[in-house]
């Protein structure tokens, strides 16, 4: 079975440092792995509607950051509930109510 963080490992065809490299250079190095760099490629008529500015990565970043969040929430709740809790006890203890 596989690993479910694979699915977020950064996974890209530029695997080379853009800032080590003039623009030609850049520019050669993605015509080699077969981007053409002097037009622009429109998927419009492959998608559908809505779909054209998506990017895979963002998509998977914006759902680790909705686990994220869904984990903060969590915590904050059962912090919350432990400060009532020990407010609760702090109180018992001042007046004397027991534990």
């Amino acid at each position: 079975m596989s690993d479910p963080r694979d699915k977020y490992k950064y996974r890209s065809p530029f695997d080379f440092d853009l800032s080590k490299m003039t623009v030609e250079e850049a520019k050669e190095h993605l015509r080699q792995k077969g981007f053409n760099t002097d037009s622009w490629t429109s998927n419009e008529e492959y998608v559908e509607d809505g779909d054209q500015a998506q990017l895979p990565t963002f998509k998977l970043y914006a759902e680790m950051l909705e686990q994220i969040r869904d984990i903060c929430k969590g915590q904050v709740g059962r912090d919350l509930q432990e400060i009532d809790e020990l407010s609760v006890k702090l109180r018992r203890l001042k007046k004397g109510g027991g534990s």
